[in-house]
Formats: structure tokens, C-alpha cells, sequence
């Protein structure tokens, strides 16, 4: 562990919360297709490469689902950067999935704004003709 981080609370270190166990009845009384089960394995295979930080934040933010403020009070964090360490956890886990987040904006002033120095037409130049 590297010097001044918090240890990663352990879900034995928990007291007993309620909605965990309404979450975990819900999630084995759901129907299930083929399909689920090879999905499920998938996404458990990519948190087990996560970051154990991360694998907690998931499984708790998703599967029991907490929220930031609650999230942050076990980690003694604040909200927001539960919500950065979420964001960072699920990129972590869309790229051990191999999958990439649906696009921004796809208007065009998502568009003009994502070019380089707002040049739609992809001059780099940006002479005009």
C-alpha cells in the first residue's frame, strides 16, 4: 500500500445494511436468458483485473446499489470524488471489456467543437481556397 492511502474498507468491515440484502434477492430472482450468463462471466472477469478500489466501488455502487454520499462515507471521501473515482473505474472496466462509451454529442456543435481549432473541414491550414 503506498504511504497515506486509505485502506479499502472490506465488506466483513460493513455493518449490516438492508437494501444490500433487498439488492442481492433482486439480482437471483431476475429472469435469465442464454445470454446473461456468458455476459456475467465476462464483466467478473474484467473487475477481477480492476484495481481492488475499483472492483468495490462497482460491485457496491451497481450491485447494492449505493450512492456517492453513501459510497463516500466509506471511503471518507467526498461525493464528487467518488463520482471521479466511478468514472475512472468504469472506463477501467469498458476497456477490459473491450468496449468504448457511446459518443458524446452528436449534434454539430458537439462536432465543431471536437475539431482542432474549430475547423470542420479539416484544413490545417485553414486557408481558404
Amino acid at each position: 500500500m503506498r504511504q497515506g492511502a486509505r485502506p479499502v474498507p472490506r465488506p466483513v468491515d460493513l455493518p449490516h445494511v438492508p437494501v444490500l440484502d433487498r439488492a442481492q434477492r433482486a439480482v437471483h430472482a431476475a429472469p435469465q436468458d442464454a445470454q446473461v450468463p456468458v455476459e456475467l462471466a465476462q464483466v467478473r472477469a474484467a473487475l477481477r483485473q480492476l484495481p481492488v478500489e475499483q472492483q468495490v466501488l462497482l460491485e457496491f455502487h451497481y450491485w447494492h446499489d449505493l450512492d456517492a454520499g453513501a459510497l463516500a462515507q466509506m471511503f471518507e471521501a467526498s461525493p464528487g470524488a467518488i463520482r471521479v473515482r466511478l468514472l475512472r473505474a468504469r472506463q477501467a472496466l469498458r476497456h477490459r471489456l473491450g468496449t468504448t462509451p457511446p459518443p458524446i454529442g452528436g449534434d454539430p456543435l458537439s462536432a465543431a467543437l471536437s475539431e482542432p481549432d474549430g475547423d470542420p473541414a479539416g484544413d490545417p491550414a485553414g486557408d481558404p481556397e
